[in-house]
């Protein structure tokens, strides 16, 4: 892991982007399990966004760290961890059902927050389906932004981008902007279907 990789990529997907005649997503390491001195590296190279997946990981981190970073917290969520996270975190990105969701509005700090949804109908992954998640109500007390998804571990691209496809439909029916897709494997493809976060963790520190 170096800067010059953060920058590296950063000046691929900018590229990328150009090529698409397409606004660049924002660019989140995942940082989860790394040390702090290998975030205070890609601080120092420019990246304000890093995503954990342990709320209490996350909070140690955040404490170390610049104030200015950007936390978004992508791992499953407990229910006895949602008072921690409200409040903590730039962006949650693993809402995974309707329960979390009025757990987290409850908290009335209108956390800014993405739906998971479940597009690979995988029973591995958590999320909720299009439809489950069209027919609840968003409640008050939370900011719903947008949705996110983790398309299957698979060599097929026509099956991963039938993921990120339906989840720009599903955004786009809603009126939600933001759309969190895309990974170290699979990001070119989510630019493409419009994602407006990549999450990439094993690229940037090297673990490919």
């Amino acid at each position: 892991m170096s800067a010059n990789t953060y920058k590296e990529l950063l000046r691929e997907i900018e590229e990328y982007c150009h090529a698409l005649k397409r606004v660049p997503p924002r660019l989140i390491a995942v940082s989860k399990f790394e040390p702090l001195e290998a975030l205070q590296v890609l601080y120092e190279a420019g990246c304000r966004d890093f995503a954990e997946s342990r709320v209490q990981e996350a909070l140690l981190k955040k404490a170390a760290l610049p104030t200015d970073i950007r936390w978004h917290l992508i791992g499953h969520l407990q229910s006895n961890k949602v008072n921690k996270a409200v409040g903590a975190f730039s962006l949650i990105h693993s809402v995974h059902n309707h329960e979390l969701l009025a757990q987290i509005a409850s908290k009335k700090l209108h956390q800014p927050v993405l739906l998971q949804v479940n597009t690979s109908g995988e029973s591995s992954k958590q999320g909720l389906t299009v439809t489950e998640w069209e027919k609840y109500p968003y409640p008050e007390g939370v900011v719903v932004r947008g949705l996110s998804t983790i398309a299957p571990s698979t060599s097929d691209t026509t099956e991963i981008r039938s993921c990120f496809k339906k989840l720009k439909e599903a955004a786009n029916n809603a009126g939600l902007p933001e759309l969190s897709m895309g990974m170290s494997n699979d990001w070119k493809i989510a630019l493409e279907e419009g994602a407006t976060f990549l999450r990439i963790g094993r690229h940037l520190f090297n673990k490919i």
